[in-house]
């Protein structure tokens, strides 16, 4: 079976799904607010916790994603396996994120990495 393929001018709505579907589960540990932000004129999206885990204060990037120059640059993703395996299942095609935190020559995914 043919997977649909997604056109760029329908990413941010595949990601700001996932992103949502990652924020109903509350961490297991202290007093944590979740947050999605969602930026689509400069091209963010994020899932971010605040709080207190103790004594300690939390202010944490779970997810950052940013659509910019056609590609999806994985800013950071703590989500289990990723958020990636899942928006590549939504027909965003894997060849278009970049892994933002690597050298450019790095920056594709490895064909094991979704």
């Amino acid at each position: 079976m043919d997977r649909m393929i997604l056109a760029p001018q329908q990413w941010p709505q595949a990601i700001k799904k996932v992103i949502r579907e990652h924020a109903v589960f509350k961490p297991a540990y202290g007093e944590v607010r979740i947050h999605t932000i969602f930026d689509d004129e400069s091209g963010h999206y994020q899932l971010f916790y605040t709080g207190w885990n103790g004594e300690r204060y939390l202010d944490q990037a779970v997810v950052h994603l940013e659509i910019n120059d056609g590609k999806i640059w994985i800013h950071w993703d703590g989500i289990g396996e990723g958020v990636v395996p899942e928006l590549i299942a939504a027909g965003i095609p894997r060849d278009e994120f970049r892994i933002a935190w690597q050298a450019p020559e790095l920056q594709r995914l490895a064909p094991t990495a979704a």
